[in-house]
């Protein structure tokens, strides 16, 4: 149906402009590829319509020092380095499965190099 091809145009759409975000931004899109895994960044998924990276910031900010956080323009996934891995596994540990507006938030480690 015709409803259905604009829904797949539009995800790949949203795929490739978070590619070209996260590629403008220094990030090594290939390292997603790899197994080994960070142990102080996290990869933020099924984030809400609408959520600032001010506000993704104060959610995980509240969990320690953080360094970079990216949340591109589509707001569909975002990474968020912590300064100290353990702060970062307590973060993984309170943040993930916790509802975010009107969804449950998932994570996972991003890949080890992603920056």
């Amino acid at each position: 149906t015709k409803g259905a091809v604009r829904l797949a145009l539009a995800e790949v759409n949203v795929i490739k402009e978070t590619k070209e975000f996260f590629k403008a931004n220094g990030i090594d899109l290939t390292s997603f590829s790899r197994k080994p895994r960070s142990k102080s960044v996290i990869l933020v998924k099924n984030i809400p319509f609408g959520l600032s990276e001010d506000e993704l910031q104060a959610i995980f900010g509240k969990h320690g020092d953080l360094g970079r956080v990216m949340l591109p323009p589509t707001g569909t996934i975002a990474l968020v380095e912590f300064l100290n891995e353990q702060e970062a596994k307590a973060a993984f540990k309170r943040v993930a499965y916790t509802r975010l507006k009107d969804r449950p938030v998932y994570l996972e480690w991003a890949p080890e190099s992603v920056f």
